[in-house]
């Protein structure tokens, strides 16, 4: 309870600081005359600048707005409120440059007077300068900074070099990455937005990060990343190195932040002759390694007229060589760590955990050379236990894995089915998903849901199995009767082939009609009236082929009169086998037979098609695929217990009809198919006429003549 109260106190002592500081900064904004709107509107904008850099508009650092505002605000010309720049970086040495550094540098002091790191008189923060925060914030962050390295480096880091003026490590880690990297705009150490250190390592790459301990925070060099890959250990250069901001540096660059570091800034104004070196400078450069400076004293160092060219020439001399430590002892690392390998023992880990716990789903994992990692991965099916009743069904099979597995939310690559043994075996490729990237990272993804798909495998055997029955594959019930229904039709039917589909005989045949021949007859025959003409790449004979594709391919129209051209075939030749199907005198005959002209559509509707006719311009060839299909099985009940033992009949004399009515249908339809033809003739005719030139009549002639004497 006391707790309880006590944060109370604290939560309740926070909203009175932050009410005063927003009353606070009110004040001085009247005082200046800005219109309420305006005030609103900073306001608002300040809430959304919190967001966007601190996360969240409701931090502590709402408590510093008052101070904020009558330190650095300013009022612009449009009347809107706005924070001097410019000031708080005068104020700061550079520290402080626009607005999210400002609050950026508030919430640390916050965080570390909440953390009782900053306490006493430090943390009135109503009597400091923003120089002093800075740099109270500075041995701040050190105190933190410097036990959370040690714990991370023993878990998810590697300390390569740590003395007074130089701290370099390799982070193998995100969260590693984030914590040395803090203060930089390294993609790699984001904490907010997207981080790319998985996906860069993934893909080889691995980082080392040199601080130069002496360099102020807000340095550009402070912090530099060393990409390395593969390659740097053949090389011994890194693939990219940047500062702190994100900018993509050169090798002169890095020695200047090495050489600043060591001798301070101080030594490039002295070279530039922008200030004179004193015995106070020269001693320390002493102490730092430089030479030959003995008979330097403070009486004669103004007639050292080569003062700047030698300072520069040891001072690039110390720092190549400690270069060349920091280099070695990076590559050294590097040589014992190198990004393959680790990529290597991060990828079989996963491999090792995923075969630990599938039973039927396989992975694999590849180095392409080139510092990516590719993985690929499957299942495959045993099927030569099972009883099948027909060869060559690798086709069906396929169509079955595919359902099933599309029911279970699985989309492979390919499948393919081969015959093994006295059965079939199929093997299925997963494809990796688009966010599953090359990498341990889209490799512990891709493992993990493939484990989700080995947990459904057994119910999907099943679920394969069992369809196989329904289908007629297996042997059972299914295959016995489509064998002998097979057998039936084989004898009765000669106008259609019969054959064996999933779970049900068929019989199909393409209606086709060859007009090739009266084609060329036709072109002939009006070459030689003069009709129809060739002229340049224009031929009436293609223009014919065309013309025909127009009027008869895909035409729905014309499929359902070829439809109801066979379903008033088949009903007028079935009338007497209807008949034929009761005996005398039964007990509602007519009702019965009025069920069974039912049932006759309902087979006209459900199991005989006539697909859409197609044109096929090369060949002049017109078809229409007709199919007749007799099941075992409608929705997973079987055909006569469905529609009953009559239905089943009436299917079988059904399909004798439609082969014994062939002949017929097909004379019909080349009847209404001619005719196409013969308005397909009279539209090239017309084309040809509209493409002649029109002869001139003797108006036009002596309109022609009246012109040409005007």
């Amino acid at each position: 309870m006391k707790l309880l109260f006590e944060n109370f106190r604290k939560y309740a002592e926070l909203q009175d600081l932050v009410s005063e500081s927003k009353k606070q900064a009110k004040q001085w904004m009247k005082q200046k005359k800005v219109a309420p709107d305006q005030i609103k509107a900073f306001f608002k904008y300040l809430d959304e600048e919190m967001v966007a850099y601190l996360g969240t508009g409701k931090d502590d650092v709402q408590k510093y707005i008052g101070w904020l505002v009558t330190k650095y605000g300013v009022i612009k010309d449009t009347g809107h409120i706005a924070l001097d720049n410019d000031k708080m970086y005068a104020d700061t040495d550079g520290a402080i440059w626009n607005l999210s550094s400002a609050l950026n540098a508030l919430h640390d002091y916050e965080s570390y007077i909440r953390r009782n790191i900053i306490k006493g008189k430090d943390a009135d923060f109503g009597r400091k300068t923003f120089k002093e925060i800075v740099d109270l914030n500075k041995p701040a962050s050190e105190v933190v900074s410097r036990s959370q390295e040690k714990e991370m480096a023993k878990a998810g880091a590697s300390i390569v070099l740590e003395d007074d003026d130089f701290f370099i490590v390799r982070p193998d880690t995100a969260e590693a990455s984030c914590l040395f990297g803090r203060q930089t705009r390294w993609c790699i150490s984001a904490t907010k937005g997207q981080n790319y250190f998985d996906q860069y390592t993934s893909e080889g790459k691995v980082f080392y990060f040199l601080r130069n301990e002496n360099l102020p925070e807000y340095h550009k060099l402070k912090k530099m990343a060393f990409v390395y890959d593969q390659d740097s250990i053949d090389t011994g250069d890194p693939y990219e190195i940047y500062d702190a901001e994100d900018t993509q540096i050169d090798m002169d660059e890095v020695r200047d932040g090495i050489k600043e570091n060591i001798f301070g800034e101080k030594l490039f104004s002295i070279m530039e002759g922008d200030l004179k070196a004193t015995m106070d400078d020269i001693r320390r450069y002493v102490d730092l390694g430089m030479k030959d400076f003995e008979d330097l004293t403070d009486e004669n160092i103004g007639d050292f007229i080569e003062m700047d060219e030698e300072l520069r020439e040891q001072s690039d001399e110390i720092t190549y060589e400690k270069w060349g430590d920091i280099r070695n002892e990076m590559l050294a690392h590097l040589e014992e760590n190198q990004p393959g390998e680790i990529l290597e023992e991060q990828m079989q880990k996963i491999q090792e955990a995923f075969e630990q716990k599938a039973k039927y789903f396989h992975v694999h994992h590849d180095d392409s050379g080139e510092g990516h990692w590719y993985f690929s991965g499957g299942t495959s099916f045993d099927f030569e236990d099972f009883e099948w009743s027909m060869d060559n069904a690798e086709d069906d099979i396929k169509k079955i894995i595919e359902s099933v597995l599309d029911d279970n939310y699985i989309y492979p690559e390919y499948i393919e089915v081969e015959e093994s043994g006295d059965g079939y075996r199929a093997m299925a490729d997963i494809s990796v998903d688009h966010d599953e990237p090359a990498g341990p990272e889209g490799f512990q993804s891709y493992t993990e849901r493939l484990l989700g798909y080995d947990e459904e495998y057994e119910g999907m055997v099943e679920e394969m199995k069992e369809m196989f029955l329904q289908n007629g594959l297996l042997q059972s019930e299914t295959f016995d009767y489509l064998s002998t229904l097979k057998d039936t039709l084989d004898e009765k039917i000669r106008n259609f082939s019969v054959d064996f589909v999933a779970g049900a005989v068929e019989l199909s045949r393409s209606l086709q009609i060859d007009y090739a021949l009266e084609v060329e007859r036709l072109w002939n025959y009006k070459d030689q009236k003069g009709i129809w003409k060739r002229e340049g790449n224009v031929a009436p004979a293609a223009e014919m082929s065309r013309a025909l594709r127009y009027f008869l391919h895909g035409d729905r129209g014309l499929q359902n009169v070829f439809e109801i051209i066979f379903e008033d075939e088949i009903k007028k030749h079935i009338k007497p086998e209807l008949q034929q199907m009761f005996l005398p005198g039964f007990e509602k005959e007519e009702e019965e037979q009025g069920d069974l002209k039912k049932q006759l559509d309902t087979i006209l509707k459900n199991f005989l098609h006539v697909a859409a006719p197609r044109y096929i311009i090369h060949k002049n060839l017109f078809a229409i695929p007709i199919t007749f299909r007799i099941p075992y099985s409608v929705s997973g009940e079987k055909l006569e217990q469905k529609y009953g033992v009559q239905f089943a009949k009436l299917l079988v004399k059904v399909a004798e009809i439609l082969d014994a009515i062939y002949p017929a249908a097909f004379k019909k339809i080349k009847e209404l198919v001619d005719k196409k033809f013969k308005e397909a003739e009279k539209r090239v005719d017309q084309s040809e006429a509209d493409r002649r030139p029109q002869p001139v009549t003797e108006n036009k002639k002596r309109i022609k003549i009246r012109i040409l004497k005007s």
